[in-house]
């Protein structure tokens, strides 16, 4: 032990070690040896729910290493209809605590060029693999991680008699899973990676603004039987906001 309270961790994903236990005021804390960049007393999400034995003589136990309870992911943007069908404007991504630590890393270990690359393929995987990145930025502090992006979304609408037509679903299909199948972990059901989710797109047009607009906060696995039906019943009510179409040639609050 490395001092009063502090405690050796052997995970059930033996690829990882180094992990130490701290327990103050009722709250556990992790800290892994095995990440130089990262936040104080929380690990990087890819443990977040995982079990782990804690190792103390006479009272040796397994804990859950508990998601930060701080994580969120906002997107906030402006967009305007342009072209065929698409639409093109900005938007800012914000990764909040384990969300950001991965983007605190990247940016030590790499120089501005590939950071710029690296998160564009990130920005693409998240919300639409075929959006195009005109400018990005980025600013770290602390515990959070903002992406600032110019970008087009080419195909994300629907024109049928002169009315235009959108949904999240269309401009940001990868923001919620299509196919829940392909979330294994150990053949455990896990998901998600960004589970807690807050959207805010605002999309002017012919003098009118309409705004879309999601927010949920999924369980996060790994689950059983029971905890994969209680997480699918989530996702079905947040995918009805997800998918609701919208017109966009129709006033809507501003």
């Amino acid at each position: 032990p490395a001092g009063p309270g502090v405690h050796h961790v052997v995970l059930d994903r033996v690829e990882r070690g180094g992990l130490l236990s701290f327990e103050y005021g009722g709250t556990n804390y992790w800290y892994d040896g095995t990440n130089r960049v990262g936040l104080s007393g929380i690990t990087t999400i890819d443990l977040a729910n995982a079990k782990a034995l804690v190792l103390e003589k006479g009272n040796s136990r397994i804990l859950t290493i508990e998601e930060s309870p701080n994580n969120l992911l906002t997107i906030e943007g402006t967009f305007v209809p342009t072209g065929e069908n698409s639409l093109k404007g900005n938007i800012a991504v914000t990764f909040l605590y384990q969300y950001a630590i991965d983007f605190f890393w990247l940016e030590y270990r790499t120089n501005k060029e590939n950071m710029t690359n690296q998160t564009i393929r990130i920005l693409k995987r998240i919300l639409n693999e075929n959006m195009i990145v005109d400018t990005l930025t980025w600013i770290a502090e602390k515990s959070k991680f903002v992406v600032s992006a110019s970008c087009d979304i080419p195909n994300c609408r629907t024109t049928l008699r002169m009315q235009s037509y959108a949904s999240i679903a269309k401009i940001f299909p990868n923001l919620l899973p299509d196919d829940i199948e392909d979330e294994q972990q150990y053949g455990i059901f896990y998901f998600p990676f960004f589970n807690r989710v807050s959207l805010n797109l605002r999309i002017p047009n012919d003098s009118r603004t309409v705004r879309l607009q999601l927010q949920y906060q999924l369980p996060a696995g790994p689950f059983d039987d029971s905890g994969r039906d209680e997480f699918l019943r989530q996702l079905n009510s947040a995918t009805k906001e997800y998918t609701t179409i919208h017109n966009l040639n129709e006033a809507s609050p501003q």
